[in-house]
């Protein structure tokens, strides 16, 4: 164990020296005291240690599991987990087992809207520059002896502050940094060392935190909701050092009991979590079966309750042509689906010289020539919806009313001849070999486009590449024509329409399209400033028709959310956000 050391206060040791924010969460819950009771605990043989250690958590958490009538809720994590800490929250699933483990300012239901979790209540400020929190009084941390003879404490506006600090800290290598740099006011500066505290974070009291931006962000909250804005104890960081990936402690809904990486991971109810009848299940018992294959067959063999995704392995067997259950499964399985915040498109470097993809109407031409309702039908046997409106897809609640006017150019190969013709290739003479990068998994995808591409008079070879040298050749500019797909970070339209807009172009930002368009980029600034959320999505469908009407990218398809479950398991999310799995509401029946 690292972090606290005999005689030794927080406000000296290592990580906390850092924080301004730490030294007064060290002082107002004494965590130097501490110290010596872990010096004590170290004198007791180290496998006694850790068997009272892991009786009391359990014990605290949860009472007597044993005599809890809840059913547990299994499931399996293909991709592996990586780290137990929000701040190191950078795949899907180190996202999903933080959301589970700790709390937020704001939160999603199970419809994945925003709502309340550890701030009741928030107001923003007329100029859009300043949100007030007021952060709830009956959150307590998971119990743990870091917290002294108590074993646990009230969360507070201050673990807030500290928690954001240390996401900034050059020492944490959080992935979540864009999350404050670009948005609080004075993050930059305190992360490049020119400041010993973020100026835009403030505690009058520890119920209320005042965070100020350095710029009107209208999406600020839906950041908030990621698990990199969640709040960590002090002491608890203090106590295991780097080690607090593998030993969380939060306030969420439940908390940790045992983690063998690679093979098991339980986390149990936490019973004083702050929402009644939540979570409705006593235990979450997760696996890490890499296969996709090998997770469905689990499934069937009802050895787990859910699965995520869905995967050519056994897709052909699971669907029909339809995309339904086949008939063999529809009394053993249920099906959830619905909209992903996910589009899969090919991207085009507009800005590569000597390129005929400067050219707007070579770019309108590959827009034509590309049959996306082909690919959704024939290739993925309609599991996907092919991208018939703009860049940005379904599932933005409001926005999707203003959003669906906007259409992508469709596929009509004869204009696309007409096009090239335009632009000085007749019959596609005098166009230059296009290289279109992929990766091996999407290869068949981009034969089925190379074939309409080639019948409109492009020529185009296929070159699959590991996915890191694909990423690096798009990052520097030496690809021209590429497969890509975004997820959406957080629930809005802002997202996707970034990556159009030209101060972001590599290395700033996401732009590796190299778009430029001032008339977007004037709007884009609107979009920002705009508070008024109706006024704010017409604004954005805008900026996606000139996506569209330019083509920087060719959306090809939207991706739909895939959970196959048990009939017993009832209640599994439905949110867009495929990030979001707040597995608190799901109930599982006997």
């Amino acid at each position: 164990m690292q972090g606290v050391k005999r005689g030794v206060s927080c406000e000296r040791s290592g990580f906390l020296a850092n924080c301004p924010a730490a030294p007064h969460i060290c002082r107002e819950n004494k965590i130097s005291r501490n110290s010596l009771l872990l010096t004590n605990y170290l004198k007791i043989p180290h496998f006694v240690w850790r068997a009272w250690l892991a009786g009391l958590l359990v014990a605290a958490c949860n009472g007597n599991l044993t005599k809890d009538p809840r059913p547990v809720l299994r499931f399996n994590l293909h991709a592996g987990l990586t780290s137990l800490d929000p701040a190191q929250a950078g795949n899907e699933s180190n996202v999903w087992m933080c959301q589970q483990l700790f709390s937020t300012l704001v939160g999603s239901d199970s419809l994945g809207q925003l709502a309340p979790d550890a701030a009741h209540d928030w107001r923003l400020s007329p100029d859009g520059l300043q949100y007030t929190f007021h952060v709830r009084r009956d959150l307590y941390f998971h119990p743990h002896p870091c917290f002294g003879p108590g074993n646990t404490r009230r969360l507070t506006s201050r673990d807030f502050a500290f928690s954001f600090h240390r996401v900034c800290q050059p020492a944490t290598g959080s992935p979540g940094l864009w999350v404050f740099r670009n948005t609080l006011l004075g993050a930059a500066d305190y992360h490049a060392g020119k400041a010993d505290t973020i100026a835009g974070i403030y505690c009058p009291d520890d119920s209320t935190l005042v965070l100020r931006l350095a710029q009107p962000f209208p999406p600020f909250l839906q950041l908030l909701a990621m698990p990199y804005a969640a709040a960590v104890p002090a002491e608890a960081v203090a106590w295991y050092g780097k080690e607090f990936r593998r030993h969380p402690v939060g306030t969420g809904p439940f908390c940790f009991f045992r983690w063998e990486e690679g093979r098991l991971l339980v986390l149990h109810a936490y019973t004083r979590y702050h929402q009644p009848g939540l979570p409705r299940v006593s235990a979450l018992a997760v696996s890490f079966i890499p296969s996709k294959l090998g997770a469905f067959s689990a499934l069937l063999e009802r050895r787990i309750d859910f699965i995520d995704g869905i995967d050519p392995s056994y897709q052909d067997a699971l669907l029909d042509d339809q995309g339904l259950l086949a008939p063999e499964y529809r009394s053993r399985l249920r099906l959830y689906t619905g909209p992903q915040l996910t589009v899969e498109y090919v991207g085009l470097h507009t800005a590569d010289p000597g390129s005929p993809l400067q050219d707007v109407r070579v770019r309108r031409a590959l827009a034509y020539a590309t049959d996306r309702a082909g690919l959704a039908r024939h290739l993925l046997r309609n599991t996907v919806r092919p991208a018939l409106r703009g860049f940005v897809p379904p599932g933005l609640g409001i926005c999707d009313s203003f959003l669906q006017m906007t259409r992508a150019l469709p596929y009509d190969p004869a204009r696309a001849r007409q096009l090239l013709a335009a632009a000085g290739y007749p019959g596609g003479r005098g166009l230059p070999v296009l290289q279109f990068l992929t990766t091996a998994s999407h290869a068949q995808a981009a034969s089925y486009l190379q074939q309409g591409w080639t019948a409109a008079g492009f020529r185009v070879e296929i070159s699959v590449e590991d996915a890191a040298a694909l990423r690096q050749q798009v990052r520097t500019g030496s690809a021209r024509l590429w497969r890509a797909s975004w997820v959406a970070d957080y629930a809005d339209p802002e997202n996707f329409l970034a990556l159009f807009y030209s101060p972001n172009h590599p290395p700033a930002g996401s732009n590796n399209t190299r778009y430029y368009n001032s008339r977007f980029d004037a709007l884009y600034h609107q979009y920002l400033k705009e508070p008024r959320p109706e006024e704010r999505c017409a604004l954005a469908a805008r900026l996606d028709s000139m996506v569209a009407a330019d083509c920087p990218a060719v959306p090809l398809y939207y991706y739909n959310i895939w959970r196959t479950a048990l009939p017993r398991v009832e209640g599994l999310p439905q949110s867009s956000m495929n990030l979001n799995l707040p597995l608190k509401y799901v109930r599982v029946h006997r």
